[in-house]
Parts: C-alpha cells; structure tokens; sequence
C-alpha cells in the first residue's frame, strides 16, 4: 500500500510539472521566461498597373508589370518567420536607385501579425483584391527598359528590401499592310491617301498610339500635311487603321505608274514607348 501511494505522488508530480513546462513554453504565453525571436519580412509583392484615364503617369497597361511611364502600386505582404507575435507593424518605404522613380503615395499598415501568419496589410481604402498594403511608384518616361531598383521597408527597428525591375513594354507593334486610295489630280501633281494598318503582336496592350511623324527618303515623295494621327489603344492581337486623316502623298504626274515608293512612320504611346515602321507603297491612278 505505501509503495503503491508513492507511486501516485511521483505520478501527480510529473503531470504537474509537464504542464506548467508546456504552458510556459509557448512565447505567446504570458508567463513565458523563454527566447524571443524577432524574424518580420517582405513575402511577396504584385504589381497593380490598371489603366487610367487619357493622361500621363495616370494608371498603366493593366498587364502587372512595372513599364516606364505608369503610375502604378506595389501592394506587399509580410510574414513572421519568428516565434513571437508582431504588434502594430507600420513601415515607411525608402528608393534605392539612380532612375526617375518616385514614392508618390504608400499604406504600409499590418497591424498584429502572429508567428507563421503572412499578412497583406490591416485594410483601408486602398483595398483591392491585390492586397491591402502598398507602396505607388510613379516610373518616368525617361526610365530605360531593364533598370532594376530596390525599395526598402523600415520596421522602426528593422529593414528588409525588395528588388523590382522596369521592363521593356509587351507591346510590340509592326505594319499589317495599307491601302492607298487615288484622290484628286492638282495642276502637275497626283494625290494619294493612305491608309496605314498597325498590328500589336505582343504580349501587353499598349495606350493612345499617335503617328508623330511621316518621312521617305523617295525624293519624288511630299506630304500634304506634317499633323500627327491619334490611334488610340491597341490591344494584343488587334489591327487598327490610320483612317481618314492620314496625311496625303504628293507626286509629280510626270511619275510612271504604277509606282512604287516606301513611307516610314513613328509611334509613340502614352508611356513613352517608340516604334519605327517602313511601309511600302504602290500609288495607282
């Protein structure tokens, strides 16, 4: 009997002390006397470029990359690879490059974030279903395609950074044919308007496309008119026209026709994007 009522003593004793050891183990127990690890950084960001209104540095592409001439959000989470909870996490973004890139706007608020738990921000109004935290990054014309910068995040106490890169447009324009339409003689001269068509074979749409300019080096060649021609949007896959407006071609009737001749035009969209096209051109009367 007293070996068997020894027994339940140690017993008791043993389950007694587990307990409180398990209990106070946990570093988000109170009581607990243990280490603390502080471990707080940037899990993943994606980049929100939607389009925006019909004027510069006002939106992007919508295709999520970071292109020079777009006003965009980087919305970033955070994850808390330490053993503790995180309380009141706010963080201020610094740049880290030589380019044109500036903060123009940020939200970096998370609030508690638990050990393991990756948190997109504490909501606010620039909630979208990118996240809730972010930081707007307003991306020059000026910027050159592949200029990689860093953006960093202050903790109070701590810093963890993000590398990001301004890549080449997907757009990628090319000619898709043209028509030439015979219009009216003039004294010793021929009139011929034509109807440039543009194709966008890229991956990305790209944004108010304009013809700044008409050249040839035929010297036979003049154009009625030096105005630019507004395209508008073209998404990828789409053809669009000239139309109507395009600058006539001017010719001495003394020309053996049909004649054939090439016109070289210059695009530039809303970002600052450039593109160089050479047509060739069969004027007919």
């Amino acid at each position: 009997m007293k070996r068997l009522l020894l027994n339940l003593i140690v017993t008791q004793i043993l389950i007694f002390n587990s307990c409180e050891y398990y209990e106070h183990s946990n570093p988000l127990d109170p009581k607990y006397k243990g280490g603390i690890t502080k471990n707080l950084k940037i899990h993943s960001y994606v980049v929100y470029d939607p389009i925006g209104v019909n004027l510069p540095y006002s939106g992007g592409n919508a295709d999520s990359i970071i292109n020079k001439g777009e006003l965009l959000k980087v919305y970033i989470k955070l994850i808390n690879l330490g053993n503790s909870i995180e309380k009141n996490i706010s963080a201020t973004p610094q740049l880290i490059t030589n380019a044109n890139i500036d903060i123009t706007d940020y939200y970096l608020n998370y609030g508690d974030i638990l050990p393991n738990e990756i948190s997109d921000g504490d909501g606010n109004i620039y909630t979208t279903s990118m996240g809730r935290s972010m930081v707007e990054l307003k991306i020059d014309k000026s910027v050159l395609p592949n200029t990689s910068f860093m953006l960093l995040l202050n903790f109070s106490d701590r810093i963890d950074t993000l590398n990001l890169l301004c890549e080449q447009t997907g757009a990628n324009l090319i000619d898709d044919s043209v028509e030439v339409t015979y219009t009216l003689p003039s004294g010793n001269q021929y009139w011929f308007r034509p109807n440039y068509k543009i194709k966008n074979v890229g991956t990305s749409m790209t944004r108010l496309v304009t013809i700044t300019d008409y050249s040839s080096n035929d010297t036979n060649i003049s154009f009625s008119t030096s105005s630019t021609t507004e395209i508008g949007d073209i998404k990828t896959n789409e053809s669009k026209s000239s139309g109507f407006f395009t600058p006539e071609i001017v010719v001495p009737n003394s020309l053996n026709f049909p004649y054939k001749t090439t016109v070289t035009i210059k695009l530039e969209d809303l970002f600052g994007n450039n593109w160089s096209l050479d047509y060739e051109l069969t004027l007919e009367k």
